[in-house]
């Protein structure tokens, strides 16, 4: 996803096209997650290392909204952590800044599967939205006249990102269709500018979300291919919390404490949808009448071994992993 426009903190370059290789494997038997030795309900940290400050970075878009909230509404303090908030626009630059720059980041499962697989010892310690028919979020935009991938063969595509869950969920249906990524054309388009640069004929097709994708299929010349990620699974575990697990085996009652804390904030939102968009207005810098147009998104912090392997099968159908060498699920996620 895109960033709504404030400065970010890291910006990286372009990821290679991929060309599709194995074929998807089977799912992997769902495991229950442990996520901490107690139960994070009501956790504080209760632990000497708690005094120091927590360094997050938050992907700075709607995604941002529970760690706003839990800022806002002081649920952090009343878990007596000291969290130093940061937005990010490029999650990938983020999981590799772990350790030094950040102690936790907010990122999407092929961020850390990648990550881990060009040797960063990352893991993930609970999840943080899924995408699903109930809310769904991109809209690949097209012509009328293409109704299908297939036919998207040698034309340009709109992306938010030339890196990140959704490209290569974008990759992974261009693939199903037969094309790779040198039979099209992707191009970074920024979510307000896609109408323009389709009436413009600057890009033939583009990924768009609410409250951008409902004004463009206002108009019949336009239509929508499907969110690519629905694809994959539905619904999708897309974002997840993760750190190195050194810093989460050393800090077991900080991990602990901030899922309480972001646990309060998912019920707080779902309580509050009102009050939850106006902190997106207030704490991300977000227009009043985007913010109200928003479909906000499937949060969630429990993740299993199953929830990552949908990922991990389209990045080794992708081929996108240097000598193929992309990490199990089952060591991927956290247990204390």
């Amino acid at each position: 996803m895109a960033t709504w426009g404030r400065t970010a903190a890291n910006r990286t370059g372009a990821v290679r096209g991929m060309r599709p290789g194995a074929l998807i494997a089977p799912l992997a038997v769902l495991a229950a997650l442990v996520l901490a030795a107690c139960s994070t309900t009501g956790a504080t940290c209760g632990e000497s290392a708690c005094a120091a400050p927590m360094r997050v970075a938050y992907l700075d878009t709607v995604a941002a909204l529970p760690v706003l909230v839990a800022r806002q509404r002081g649920y952090f303090a009343e878990h007596d952590l000291d969290v130093q908030l940061t937005g990010v626009s490029n999650p990938p630059t983020a999981v590799q800044a772990l350790g030094r720059s950040f102690d936790v980041v907010s990122g999407t499962v092929t961020d850390v599967s990648l990550a881990d697989a060009h040797g960063r010892d990352v893991q993930i310690f609970a999840g943080a939205y899924e995408f699903s028919s109930a809310t769904p979020q991109f809209d690949l935009i097209a012509h009328s006249d293409v109704g299908f991938y297939r036919e998207l063969g040698g034309l340009k595509i709109g992306a938010p990102s030339l890196s990140g869950a959704v490209y290569w969920a974008l990759l992974n249906s261009l693939a199903q269709a037969g094309l790779t990524a040198r039979d099209v054309t992707i191009v970074q388009v920024a979510f307000p500018y896609v109408a323009a640069q389709l009436n413009a004929g600057v890009v033939d097709a583009a990924l768009s979300v609410a409250p951008f994708s409902a004004g463009i299929l206002q108009n019949p010349e336009y239509r929508s291919l499907g969110d690519p990620n629905l694809a994959i699974r539905d619904p999708l575990l897309v974002g997840v919390w993760a750190a190195t697990s050194g810093w989460l085996s050393d800090n077991p009652g900080k991990t602990a404490a901030f899922v309480a804390a972001i646990e309060q904030a998912h019920g707080w939102i779902a309580a509050n949808d009102t009050e939850a968009r106006d902190t997106l207005v207030r704490g991300a810098g977000l227009p009043s009448a985007a913010a109200g147009a928003l479909r906000l998104l499937g949060w969630r912090t429990r993740v299993a071994p199953a929830d990552l392997q949908p990922w991990l099968d389209l990045l080794a159908y992708l081929d996108a992993a240097p000598d193929g060498q992309l990490p199990e699920a089952d060591s991927m996620v956290f247990r204390p």
